[in-house]
């Protein structure tokens, strides 16, 4: 595996501990990495401010976040597929007035903003505001009913739906936001082909990245769907497993 040039890694389920710890075990072996001139980068559907608790740990070379909304190397914007303006906004109306969405959530540069709040407001802190405009990665909302958000998206054609598995949370999501797309993004721009690419995963939105990449792992709590389109399976996420066979197959 000396061909490995970049290493691409969920988060939630695949390269934290359930509980979202890093062990110190993981750390090292990701420094080896870096000895070895592999380049890390996370891919998540968590935002970055979401992420910067365990970015904080790690320091990975590349973001991507908000599902592959946006690709960040340091500073440097790699890749960036927001909502069009008009249909944020139509959006947000379709679901303030339907009864079954309980919360809207909208992602954008530096913020989040809770539009439609439950009447219990035991969440975690957020801002709380009209959202009035700015680019926007991904607009979440919370229904019991995934047939609710899909009718939503059907009507807007510049739009992706991503269901999560375990939550009743989906996002809305521009056509080009995907984790594959901003993966092929970062490598283009940094020269590394695909081939040269080993990406880790477990559900169904790093299926497309797991495809594309010249190695695609799975762990073993990975959805049925993420398994199949492996060419790998390693251990449990609570396992350090990204970690082991990191350090088993690549280093």
């Amino acid at each position: 595996m000396d061909n490995i040039k970049l290493i691409v890694t969920d988060l939630d389920g695949t390269f934290l501990r359930s509980d979202s710890s890093i062990s110190e075990y993981t750390k090292a072996v990701i420094a080896r990495c870096r000895e070895r001139g592999i380049l890390i980068a996370f891919a998540t559907a968590r935002s970055e401010i979401s992420a910067e608790p365990f970015s904080r740990q790690i320091n990975p070379d590349i973001m991507i976040s908000n599902s592959g909304a946006l690709a960040r190397c340091g500073l440097e914007t790699l890749y960036k597929a927001t909502i069009p303006p008009d249909n944020v906004h139509a959006l947000i109306l379709r679901c303030i007035y339907n009864s079954l969405v309980f919360q809207i959530g909208v992602e954008t540069n530096d913020e989040y903003f809770r539009i439609k709040l439950p009447d219990d407001e035991g969440y975690s802190p957020v801002t709380k505001a009209d959202f009035s405009g700015g680019d926007v990665y991904k607009l979440s909302v919370q229904s019991n009913d995934s047939s609710i958000p899909q009718a939503i998206a059907n009507d807007f054609p510049e739009i992706n739906l991503l269901s999560y598995r375990d939550i009743d949370w989906h996002s809305f999501r521009s056509i080009g936001a995907s984790k594959e797309n901003a993966m092929l993004a970062v490598a283009d721009s940094l020269g590394i082909s695909a081939e040269n690419i080993a990406a880790f995963g477990d559900d169904v939105n790093d299926i497309g990245m797991l495809k594309e990449a010249g190695i695609g792992v799975a762990v073993q709590n990975a959805v049925p769907e993420v398994k199949a389109a492996a060419d790998h399976i390693c251990g449990h996420n609570d396992e350090d497993s990204v970690a082991r066979w990191i350090e088993e197959i690549i280093l």
